[in-house]
């Protein structure tokens, strides 16, 4: 009952009869116009429009993303070659979904033309959501016509088997089959394809990035190396990356004698090839 008087004020609205009305008991009255010549009847009938077309009576939205709008067009035309314009109402159904959105003040339409109607799904979680379209024309072969609409999302849209984060899922990338958290790490390239967070240019993961990548470590596959270590003296290796020669403890520009230099107390400073000798 309430979609019918729904249909029915809008109707009125579009100037379209009021089929509701009380039918007349008395007999009309005849025609006693008999000049064919001048009869100046302009009424639709003989007007030939409006005529309404629609292009779809349904709307499917399926694997969408979360929370991304995606829009479809449907088109609404006067399909007549006379003088009268085409107007319609349209409104959502009263148990549409509010996943759905249009603009829905329409101008007229004018005989031979049409015009585009964009309607949008923007799913917000992992339901199906259904909605009706209802339109209401002053044509008066079809006064009224629905579009059906449904919409659901994925949350998986990259197809690797892990729902995306906004799905409540692990997946950082949902976009890329190849990011998941079951992927390998391709270290230096700047994305993180095994979704665990962590910087894509500290592989031996001791927090500091490569020093060929910005960063301060200065031997990446090594957790134990970077500016934070304590340099263990006369390994070879330069654990506290300050890049000072690993033989030189005493940090006075001489290598200990024992390993290549001429340093004979690599634990004094003052003590090298190049101090002053105080004697006795």
């Amino acid at each position: 009952m309430a979609r019918f008087l729904f249909s029915l004020a809008l109707l009125g609205q579009l100037g379209c009869p009021n089929t509701g009305k009380p039918i007349d008991s008395d007999p009309p009255e005849a025609d006693t116009d008999t000049d064919a010549d001048t009869d100046t009847d302009t009424d639709a009938d003989t007007d030939g429009c409006p005529v309404f077309a629609l292009s779809e009576s349904s709307l499917v939205w399926s694997d969408q993303s979360l929370g991304v709008a995606s829009s479809q067009d449907l088109i609404i035309s006067n399909d007549c070659d006379g003088e009268t314009e085409l107007q319609v109402l349209a409104a959502f159904g009263e148990s549409s979904s509010s996943a759905f959105s249009s603009e829905l003040e329409l101008e007229p339409i004018a005989p031979g033309g049409s015009l585009e109607l964009a309607v949008t799904f923007t799913a917000p979680d992992l339901e199906v959501h259904t909605g009706l379209l209802e339109l209401v024309t002053n044509d008066p072969g079809t006064n009224t016509a629905n579009v059906v609409l449904s919409g659901s999302a994925s949350g998986d849209q990259d197809g690797d088997g892990y729902l995306a984060e906004s799905a409540g899922g692990t997946d950082c990338d949902d976009g890329d089959p190849s990011v998941n958290p079951g992927a390998s790490e391709s270290w230096y390239d700047g994305v993180d394809s095994d979704c665990d967070g962590a910087s894509d240019y500290d592989q031996d993961g001791d927090s500091y990035d490569s020093d060929a990548h910005g960063g301060s470590d200065c031997d990446d596959t090594d957790a134990s190396v970077n500016p934070e270590a304590e340099d263990a003296w006369y390994d070879g290796e330069d654990s506290d990356c300050d890049g000072s020669s690993d033989y030189d403890q005493d940090a006075d520009g001489y290598d200990h004698e024992d390993y290549g230099g001429a340093d004979c107390d690599d634990s004094d400073a003052a003590v090298n090839p190049g101090a002053s000798e105080t004697w006795y």
